[in-house]
Protein backbone atom coordinates (compact mmCIF):
# COMPACT_ATOMS: atom_id res chain seq x y z
CA UNK A 1 0.00 0.00 0.00
CA UNK A 2 1.30 3.41 -0.87
CA UNK A 3 1.65 6.55 1.25
CA UNK A 4 1.32 4.77 4.60
CA UNK A 5 3.46 5.32 7.66
CA UNK A 6 5.62 2.31 8.60
CA UNK A 7 3.60 1.62 11.75
CA UNK A 8 0.46 1.21 9.64
CA UNK A 9 1.77 -1.74 7.64
CA UNK A 10 3.42 -4.96 8.63
CA UNK A 11 4.28 -8.37 7.32
CA UNK A 12 3.76 -11.62 9.15
CA UNK A 13 3.58 -15.30 8.36
CA UNK A 14 -0.11 -14.76 7.63
CA UNK A 15 0.52 -12.01 5.05
CA UNK A 16 0.57 -8.24 4.96
CA UNK A 17 -1.62 -6.32 7.36
CA UNK A 18 -2.82 -2.74 7.38
CA UNK A 19 -4.08 -0.77 10.36
CA UNK A 20 -6.51 1.92 9.30
CA UNK A 21 -6.42 4.77 11.80
CA UNK A 22 -9.75 5.95 13.19
CA UNK A 23 -11.64 2.99 11.75
CA UNK A 24 -13.59 0.33 13.60
CA UNK A 25 -11.53 -2.72 14.34
CA UNK A 26 -12.88 -6.11 13.38
CA UNK A 27 -16.04 -6.72 15.32
CA UNK A 28 -16.97 -10.09 16.80
CA UNK A 29 -20.16 -11.72 15.60
CA UNK A 30 -23.11 -11.51 17.98
CA UNK A 31 -23.31 -14.41 20.43
CA UNK A 32 -25.91 -15.92 22.75
CA UNK A 33 -25.37 -16.68 26.44
CA UNK A 34 -27.45 -18.28 29.15
CA UNK A 35 -27.32 -17.42 32.85
CA UNK A 36 -27.65 -19.78 35.83
CA UNK A 37 -31.42 -19.18 35.93
CA UNK A 38 -31.84 -20.37 32.32
CA UNK A 39 -32.39 -16.89 30.82
CA UNK A 40 -30.93 -16.25 27.37
CA UNK A 41 -29.16 -13.08 26.24
CA UNK A 42 -28.02 -11.71 22.89
CA UNK A 43 -24.58 -10.10 23.13
CA UNK A 44 -22.73 -7.90 20.66
CA UNK A 45 -19.86 -5.45 20.65
CA UNK A 46 -20.45 -1.75 20.19
CA UNK A 47 -17.37 0.32 19.34
CA UNK A 48 -16.77 3.90 20.34
CA UNK A 49 -16.55 6.66 17.73
CA UNK A 50 -12.84 6.27 16.97
CA UNK A 51 -12.92 2.46 17.04
CA UNK A 52 -10.24 2.11 19.70
CA UNK A 53 -12.37 0.44 22.39
CA UNK A 54 -15.62 -1.45 22.62
CA UNK A 55 -18.35 -2.25 25.09
CA UNK A 56 -20.28 -5.51 25.11
CA UNK A 57 -24.02 -4.89 24.95
CA UNK A 58 -26.24 -7.57 26.53
CA UNK A 59 -29.90 -7.81 25.50
CA UNK A 60 -32.49 -9.95 27.29
CA UNK A 61 -34.15 -12.37 24.88
CA UNK A 62 -37.55 -10.90 25.74
CA UNK A 63 -36.44 -8.11 23.35
CA UNK A 64 -35.42 -10.57 20.60
CA UNK A 65 -37.62 -12.26 18.00
CA UNK A 66 -36.32 -15.68 16.93
CA UNK A 67 -37.42 -16.39 13.35
CA UNK A 68 -37.68 -19.85 11.84
CA UNK A 69 -37.52 -20.96 8.23
CA UNK A 70 -41.30 -21.42 8.21
CA UNK A 71 -41.85 -17.68 8.88
CA UNK A 72 -42.88 -15.52 5.96
CA UNK A 73 -41.13 -12.26 5.14
CA UNK A 74 -44.35 -10.43 6.05
CA UNK A 75 -44.31 -12.02 9.51
CA UNK A 76 -40.59 -11.33 10.10
CA UNK A 77 -41.06 -7.70 8.99
CA UNK A 78 -44.01 -7.35 11.39
CA UNK A 79 -41.90 -8.74 14.23
CA UNK A 80 -39.13 -6.26 13.40
CA UNK A 81 -41.63 -3.47 14.06
CA UNK A 82 -42.29 -4.91 17.55
CA UNK A 83 -38.80 -6.10 18.49
CA UNK A 84 -35.45 -4.32 18.26
CA UNK A 85 -33.55 -7.51 17.42
CA UNK A 86 -34.13 -10.60 15.31
CA UNK A 87 -32.19 -13.86 15.26
CA UNK A 88 -32.61 -16.21 12.31
CA UNK A 89 -32.55 -19.89 13.22
CA UNK A 90 -30.39 -21.96 10.86
CA UNK A 91 -32.23 -23.11 7.77
CA UNK A 92 -33.13 -22.30 4.18
CA UNK A 93 -35.41 -19.27 4.11
CA UNK A 94 -37.50 -19.01 0.94
CA UNK A 95 -38.89 -15.51 1.26
CA UNK A 96 -41.20 -13.88 -1.26
CA UNK A 97 -39.89 -10.38 -0.48
CA UNK A 98 -36.98 -8.74 1.38
CA UNK A 99 -36.70 -8.43 5.13
CA UNK A 100 -36.89 -4.69 5.83
CA UNK A 101 -35.03 -3.11 8.71
CA UNK A 102 -36.48 0.35 9.25
CA UNK A 103 -34.97 1.21 12.63
CA UNK A 104 -31.59 2.95 12.85
CA UNK A 105 -28.59 1.09 14.26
Amino acid sequence: MQNLAPYQCGASKMGTSYIAPNQSATQRKPWITQDDMGNFYLNYDERNADGSTFTTVTVDFTQVYVASQTDTATHINAMLEQYDYVVLQPGAYELDKPIQINKPG
